[in-house]
């Protein structure tokens, strides 16, 4: 007799009237939906029809009543090939929101075949097609008007993250049925139409390698491809994420990342388990999702004020601002040149900035520092500056700072750290000019990956430079010199053959020519001289490719800016190059730090202070 709750859900939603803009979901009923959906069987009519569970943290119908209040309503269920797909709605709230459910069939996330990513897709689609489209002088089209979301727990959510990629660019991608479709009635539908959906994944794997694999992939990729990078920073997607343990940790996230302790009321045993990594997911339980969700998704939903304060891992929600931001931001015509500042706050910046951390928000304040990190974001933060990437190889550390309204690309060096023997052992052949092929190498490989991966577009099946942005290289100290050296190597790549070089061909019929030019910008902070090693170039046997290069002729072309502080043993060393001024960073130093203390005036901090103080040199 339980429909009969059914039909008084229905009798309240047609007393409702319509949204004019469709929301949103909250991130708590996207958690009790993706909840419930473990609970709804094919043999159950409805959700009233669920029995309660012994094992359930919370009780069946505490759930049906939360979706019943709030208008919610199973409008259908897709079960195909160990694939589960449940489809919720909204009317009055113009909402649908798909929750994926119990992909048995895929395992490790680096095993996907080109038939689970199709699987993805279709139970997405079809709910898509069923309940959001209308039509339109013979043709469905998609209703303007609804808001469509995505959700799963686990490895449902790494598919409900899929699937949003997919939607967004179903043409490039064949996994599915494509292309414009005729009916007996004279009706069509182009099932390569794009939909933009919200996506929300609870504790899933990353995302990231398989959807570089759709790129790379033989046969995976139809036509031109968009750029991966590029579009995974104007996706929606949000994912929260408990405790670390194999489900989360297993590739690199995309999108916004939200961290959430669903373990604080747990076992001690529980607690310390979970913790190591154990597989006894003490952490992974959805109903634990739902549960903590009263007190901590409900924050993020905005449906509650000063309960709560969110603990620093959580501060991705400035992430998700900052994206907002950017998307409402009309893009420039003609990109510019960061300002020097902003190139001091990105280099000081990196310093304090680690694989552990999952952005800049996420970095804690240092005791020792002259700048406080929280007003080194925020700087950033305002501008519109985002990290999309970083590198660390071999003791070399790269950052990539984008910001696409300025159609800006910045690539940051990180200088010496003391405790970093290959970069102490780099900075000593400096001093010596000693350089080796490998150290050169790195220099321009690390420039290099920044470069493919954010400053290129494809077209007519080649990868070619976007044509509307500015490349800036920066550092400071070891940083900086490694700027200058690889400002020259992406100036003249083809002449010195020190990396990858050549043109390369893909499966999917796409090429690269990895001896395109650059013309980068480059601004080195108290750097030690680079003329040794780029007249070096030149000289040394092995390192020059093709007829002979004035190396001094083509330093005089390249766009380099040498800031050197007050003098000291790095910046000593090594006679400098191009455009070289001098800052003073030590007119407030104590005596001892201005005259007697050899390496005072190297501080990146003090060089930030100095730009601070004076941000129009």
């Amino acid at each position: 007799m339980s429909c009969e709750q059914c039909r008084q859900v229905s009798v309240r939603i047609r007393s409702q009237p319509k949204a004019a803009k469709a929301s949103i979901p909250s991130t708590l009923e996207l958690a009790h939906m993706v909840n419930l959906g473990y609970y709804l069987e094919k043999k159950h009519q409805c959700v009233h029809a669920i029995p309660e569970s012994r094992g359930a943290v919370i009780k069946v119908l505490d759930m049906v009543r939360f979706i019943d209040d709030r208008l919610w309503k199973v409008v259908s269920r897709s079960d195909y090939d160990g694939f589960n797909c449940t489809t919720f709605i909204k009317e009055p709230g113009r909402q649908l929101v798909i929750v994926h459910r119990e992909a048995v069939r895929i395992g490790a996330t680096d095993k996907i075949t080109q038939g689970i990513v199709a699987a993805a897709d279709w139970h997405t689609h079809q709910s898509i097609l069923n309940h959001t489209m209308k039509l339109d002088n013979g043709r469905f089209v998609a209703k303007s008007n609804y808001r469509v979301t995505v959700t799963g727990h686990g490895i449902e959510g790494w598919m409900a993250q899929l699937s949003t990629f997919l939607r967004r660019h179903p043409a490039h991608f064949p996994v599915g049925p494509r292309g414009t479709y005729s009916f007996g009635n004279g009706t069509s539908i182009d099932l390569n139409q794009e939909c933009n959906m919200h996506c929300v994944a609870f504790d899933s794997p990353g995302i990231d390698a398989i959807l570089m694999r759709l790129r790379d992939e033989p046969g995976w990729l139809n036509g031109s491809a968009p750029d991966v990078v590029v579009e995974l920073e104007e996706l929606d997607i949000t994912r929260y994420v408990t405790h670390p343990k194999h489900d989360d940790t297993n590739d690199t996230h995309t999108g916004c990342v939200k961290k959430i302790d669903v373990i604080m009321d747990a076992t001690c045993g529980e607690r310390n388990i979970s913790m190591a990594g154990s597989p006894s997911m003490a952490c992974h339980s959805a109903s634990r999702v739902v549960y903590t969700g009263e007190r901590l998704l409900i924050a993020y939903s905005s449906q509650i004020s000063n309960t709560l304060k969110l603990r620093p891992e959580m501060s991705c929600v400035q992430c998700g601002q900052v994206s907002v931001q950017i998307r409402r931001k009309q893009k420039t015509t003609t990109a510019m040149i960061p300002t020097t500042l902003e190139l001091a706050h990105m280099v000081n910046l990196e310093y304090y900035l680690e694989k552990k951390h999952d952005c800049v928000h996420d970095i804690p304040e240092s005791n020792g520092a002259i700048i406080k990190v929280g007003e080194m974001v925020r700087f950033l933060d305002d501008r519109l500056w985002k990290v999309v990437s970083r590198t660390d190889y071999e003791g070399f550390n790269c950052t990539t700072f984008v910001n696409r309204p300025g159609r800006q690309i910045v690539i940051v060096h990180r200088g010496t750290l003391l405790t970093n023997w290959k970069q102490l052992v780099a900075d000593a052949r400096i001093a010596l000019n000693r350089i080796t092929r490998e150290i050169v190498a790195s220099a321009d490989w690390h420039t290099q990956q920044p470069i493919l991966n954010h400053a290129m577009k494809s077209e007519n099946g080649r990868f070619i430079p976007r044509p509307n942005y500015t490349v800036t290289v920066t550092g400071h100290s070891l940083g900086g010199w490694l700027a200058q050296l690889s400002t020259l190597l992406r100036r003249h790549p083809a002449y010195f053959p020190v990396g990858p070089r050549g043109t390369y061909s893909f499966g999917n019929g796409m090429s690269i020519d990895m001896n395109q030019e650059f013309n980068m910008h480059c601004v080195a902070f108290d750097s030690p001289g680079a003329m040794a090693i780029l007249e070096r170039l030149e000289k040394e046997p092995g390192w020059l490719n093709g007829g002979p290069r004035d190396v001094a002729i083509e330093l005089e072309k390249l766009d380099i800016t040498v800031y050197v502080a007050n003098p000291n043993l790095i910046n000593k060393c090594g006679k400098h190059t191009r455009c070289v001024k001098t800052i003073d960073v030590m007119s407030e130093a104590s005596w001892w730090n201005r005259w007697l203390n050899p390496v005072a005036s190297h501080s990146m901090d003090g060089i930030l202070k100095y730009f601070q103080q004076n941000p129009t040199k």
